[in-house]
């Protein structure tokens, strides 16, 4: 199971650590400032279907292990959140900034005919946005991706040219 190490203060994320060493070693200094401390655990069914992208500002970028789509999906690093609007306001700018920016960077990368986004969560209750490219010829278009097929594992080289393609792109002025 994939952690991912959280520190929040007064409900605000103030950091993640990817690794426990690093999060002990911050913790350690916490002690004596008294900070709130709380871990986010992404779910075992994002974990099991997606591949880790990066970490945005207050989500995590994640790609669907389905390369019959460029789908992506966004998780709030924040514990214990189902929906949208149980995001506290500024948290839920910060949420709604990385999913313009993702979707920014999947119109750039792939020119799709439309981009689908969704935040549905009857499987998986942790939130988590999909922002899928659509395009007129896609196996399933125009109805949803969900339960259509199986899915088609990437391979190696094109995971990836994938993975470090995104991650170039998100780079670019542009896109902020």
């Amino acid at each position: 199971m994939q952690l991912i190490y959280c520190l929040y203060t007064n409900n605000k994320l103030t950091a993640s650590y990817p690794t426990c060493q690093q999060f002990k070693d911050r913790l350690a200094k916490i002690v004596f400032t008294g900070e709130h401390v709380v871990m986010f655990k992404l779910h075992p069914r994002l974990e099991s279907d997606c591949i880790p992208v990066r970490e945005m500002t207050s989500s995590q970028l994640l790609l669907m292990g389905d390369a019959r789509y460029p789908w992506f999906i966004l998780v709030p690093t924040i514990p214990d959140i189902r929906e949208l609007h149980d995001l506290a306001q500024e948290d839920l700018q910060h949420v709604l900034n990385d999913m313009m920016i993702v979707s920014k960077a999947v119109k750039k990368i792939y020119n799709p005919d439309k981009i689908n986004i969704g935040a549905l969560g009857n499987i998986v209750d942790q939130l988590h946005i999909h922002i899928i490219a659509r395009f007129i010829n896609d196996d399933t278009w125009p109805g949803p991706v969900w339960g259509y097929g199986n899915a088609l594992h990437y391979e190696e080289a094109m995971l990836v040219d994938t993975i470090e393609f995104m991650n170039e792109t998100l780079e670019q002025p542009d896109l902020k």
